[in-house]
């Protein structure tokens, strides 16, 4: 089943799908309400809902309850787009290939990974630490940062975008951004 196809099996479906995003449940939602209800016993119930006035609380649940599901299914940084992943060969690890743009204003949050990350600044700038002092971030510069400890929590500041090239070798299956414990 497609997520922008409406089945019997209903809402809790299309959230169980991977390829679901929020676009699909909100057309799910709408197009709940030109049903009718001897199609789905489900829509029924809610087309009832939503006559009563509550579409609002109930979609802001829906978005609500969507958006934690999402988060808990993939850790991620906002800023990072995969270049390539693969198996560690005869390890339970994997390698990801990946690049970050982190532009003035935006902040890294502090994280872990469960593997190693190694860094390399493609295009530097200039960062402010939790203290508020301001370094430079060239390019040019390396890193590595260890299994398991806190790092990041940064601020770009200045006019330009900071871009980092990672390697990640991380426990495969592992998501690859975590909150410190």
């Amino acid at each position: 089943m497609s997520c922008n196809r409406l089945s019997t099996g209903g809402f809790g479906d299309l959230i169980g799908k991977s390829n679901c995003g929020l676009t699909d449940v909100v057309n799910y939602v709408v197009n709940l309400k030109s049903l009718h209800c001897s199609n789905i016993s489900q829509a029924c119930d809610l087309q009832n809902s939503l006559r009563e006035g509550n579409e609002m609380k109930w979609l802001l649940g829906t978005l609500l309850a969507f958006s934690l599901i999402s988060a808990a299914h993939s850790q991620d940084s906002p800023y990072r787009k995969e270049l390539k992943r693969a198996d560690l060969s005869g390890t339970n690890l994997e390698v990801i290939t990946s690049i970050s743009e982190i532009k003035p204003g935006e902040v890294s949050a502090l994280h872990v990974h469960h593997g190693e990350e190694s860094f390399y600044v493609v295009e530097g700038g200039t960062i402010e630490l939790p203290d508020g002092k301001q370094v430079p971030f060239p390019t040019g510069a390396t890193g590595i940062n260890r299994r398991d400890v806190p790092h990041g929590a940064f601020k770009v500041v200045g006019d330009k975008a900071v871009k980092l090239l990672t390697v990640h070798i991380v426990d495969k299956g592992a998501p690859l951004y975590d909150t410190p414990k």
